[in-house]
């Protein structure tokens, strides 16, 4: 169930960033969204929830 949370989440962080940065592309939005999965996981690890 987080997964697909966390997806949702993700496509819609992506659009939000392809408005913000039209020029970026989707290699731009792919780095964005590898970066931003990076950073949540960062934080859950660091609330003692990583799986």
């Amino acid at each position: 169930m987080e997964t697909k949370i966390g997806m949702i989440a993700a496509v819609s962080e992506a659009l939000r960033f392809r408005k913000q940065n039209p020029k970026a592309g989707n290699e731009g939005v792919i780095q964005h969204i590898f970066n931003m999965s990076m950073r949540e996981r960062d934080m859950t690890k660091k609330m003692g929830m990583a799986r």
